[in-house]
């Protein structure tokens, strides 16, 4: 704007034969789509979810500054290049076209208009989402792969309105029964949750509503989240387990509510600031306890080979605080996750259907090329048999190819909720495609694996 305002305030006083009308046609060209492409760029979000915080990419903002940029010059040049084709041969020396570049041939000028042009052609023809998607996710990629509070912040920004389902425990369904002296259905002792509505809504800081299940009328408090990331982690601290503080009986159970869950946390030391950890493991607690003891035994092992020292791991049961914390610590887990240099997925015949293991791989995918995302991520299937020609099978790996996020599930209802939320956001169908993408990978390599030389995925990636 300021390069054309010079030269139109500067053409009077020029020699050169002053077209006043071209001069505002290419004025107006320069602001309109300014100004419409501004608003834009202004209102245009990248996540936008309903009743949430949105949060637009930096470089998607920058992207779009460089399209209207892109735009209003090209449209420039292809106008003079216009200009100076339809000027007769003899006014050509005093024509405005002369004026701004003297020594410019009409070819120069066509091919820069349309080479300048053709970013906001790419994004009339593929649309702004495939455009701008692909930018983001090459170029902020690592930006967000060090910022797993972004994704925390999502998860922690769900917001109700009235008529939405809400769940409530069957068990708090239950005593506020019993203290009315109401009777209880029958379903509400089958089931561990129970789906209910909003009818009501209170819009305090903390959000409480009127939650009507099974014809009874509840209030819940505590929608809203009122703590920031910040907080969470000051209270919260990211921990991690030495291996040598590992053992198979600690590894044996999840679900004991005994002391010895306590003495588990406390194994665990904070993380040092600025330190990262080696490994995060992604499991489920459902699957095989030895076999996943067996995995970490050779990594732990393959590790000191290559490092020189033992590695240190996050593993839930003992990083994340249990009882009425635990809350608190799965809000930052995408946090915890982009902490650890690299994420070992044990595979076991119920690891496809734990939402919370999809959503971990999840966090690992979510603003990473592929490739750069597989480089830190190994899935190992812990239920692998030889079948009659010798070739390694795993029935885990198997439901891994045929992975629907929407079809795995977990504990509370309302995480499932929110968490299935934000994965269709930034794309299920991409999602799924990964992990399918990279069972099938890893099942190839089993296939082939009795035809090369003997040597275990686990130890090329961590030596990688």
């Amino acid at each position: 704007m300021l390069h054309w305002g010079l030269n139109f305030a500067s053409l009077p006083f020029c020699n050169a034969e002053a077209d006043w009308m071209l001069c505002m046609v290419l004025t107006a060209v320069f602001i309109l789509p300014a100004i419409h492409l501004g608003r834009r760029w202004l209102r245009t979000y990248m996540f936008k979810l309903a009743g949430s915080k949105a949060r637009r990419y930096p470089t998607k903002g920058f992207w779009e500054i460089l399209n209207v940029y892109s735009a209003v010059n090209g449209i420039h040049y292809l106008m003079l290049a216009f200009d100076y084709l339809s000027r007769p041969d003899s006014d050509s020396s005093g024509t405005m076209a002369d004026y701004f570049v003297p020594h410019a041939t009409t070819t120069w000028l066509s091919v820069l208009g349309f080479g300048i042009f053709l970013p906001p052609l790419a994004l009339f023809v593929f649309g702004q989402q495939v455009i701008f998607g692909f930018l983001v996710r090459r170029i902020d990629s690592m930006y967000y792969a060090k910022d797993g509070g972004f994704l925390a912040e999502l998860f922690m920004a769900r917001e109700f309105e009235i008529g939405d389902v809400y769940w409530v425990q069957s068990m708090t369904l239950q005593r506020l029964l019993l203290q009315i002296d109401s009777p209880v259905p029958e379903q509400v002792y089958r089931r561990e949750w129970c789906p209910g509505v909003i009818i009501s809504l209170n819009d305090d800081i903390t959000m409480q509503a009127i939650v009507k299940v099974e014809g009874i009328e509840m209030t819940v408090a505590g929608l809203r989240n009122t703590l920031t990331l910040e907080e969470i982690l000051d209270s919260n601290a990211i921990r991690c387990v030495a291996w040598e503080k590992l053992t198979l009986e600690s590894m044996m159970n999840y679900n004991s509510k005994t002391s010895d869950e306590i003495d588990d946390y406390e194994l665990s030391r904070p993380l040092g600031k600025g330190k990262h950890i080696d490994f995060f493991i992604s499991h489920s607690w459902r699957d095989n306890a030895e076999v996943k003891w067996e995995c970490l035994m050779h990594c732990a092992e393959s590790f000191f080979k290559a490092r020189g020292r033992y590695p240190t791991f996050w593993i839930d049961k003992f990083c994340l605080q249990q009882g009425s914390q635990a809350a608190c610590g799965l809000k930052m887990l995408c946090k915890c996750i982009t902490t650890c240099d690299k994420i070992l997925l044990l595979c076991g015949p119920t690891f496809p259907r734990r939402l919370w293991c999809a959503w971990e791989i999840f966090t690992s995918f979510a603003f990473q090329a592929e490739a750069q995302a597989l480089e830190r991520v190994l899935l190992i299937p812990m239920d692998v048999k030889n079948d009659t020609e010798g070739v390694m099978q795993s029935k885990a790996l198997l439901a891994l190819e045929r992975f629907d996020v929407n079809k795995a599930t977990c504990y509370d209802p309302n995480d499932e909720l929110a968490m299935k939320n934000i994965i269709s956001v930034v794309g299920r169908s991409d999602f799924n495609g990964y992990v399918r993408r990279m069972a099938r990978s890893v099942r190839y390599h089993m296939a082939h694996a009795h035809r090369r030389k003997k040597t275990r995925e686990i130890d090329v990636f961590i030596r990688g």
